[in-house]
């Protein structure tokens, strides 16, 4: 089975590198953008299988990149906040992410996230976005 590729899009560098390590280290393969133009635009150029997406990002934000991802592909959709309670980043139920993670986040509570929604693109498995309707 090939590598999962996840594509891990946010404007502070800092999160960014963080992430790529600790992805690397669990043997994802990693590409990373630092707006969400940027992540559009690598994602057209190498499709991932997961994305991880900052809600709040100068320019365009992570719910215009959503909408925009959701437009071309379904690809499975991990939102990162920094907001304390889920009910400040729900703004749009019809354009809902697969799974939220807040920032800082449990390392486990990540892999086990992206574990399920990788491994149920690849067994065709519901995703948490598809039990939700």
């Amino acid at each position: 089975m090939p590598t999962p590729h996840l594509l891990v899009i946010d404007d502070e560098l800092s999160v960014v590198n963080m992430l790529r390590e600790v992805l690397e280290s669990w043997d994802y393969r990693v590409t990373t953008a630092t707006s969400g133009r940027e992540g559009l635009e690598r994602f057209a150029a190498d499709p991932a299988e997961l994305v991880l997406l900052d809600v709040s990002m100068l320019g365009m934000d992570g719910y215009e990149v959503l909408r925009r991802l959701r437009e071309t592909a379904d690809v499975a959709v991990v939102m990162l906040s920094g907001h304390a309670r889920l009910r400040d980043v729900l703004i749009d139920t019809d354009n809902a992410p697969d799974s939220y993670v807040r920032k800082p986040t449990d390392r486990k509570h990540l892999l086990s996230t992206i574990e399920y929604l990788v491994g149920s693109a690849d067994t065709d498995e519901p995703s948490v976005r598809h039990l939700a309707t």
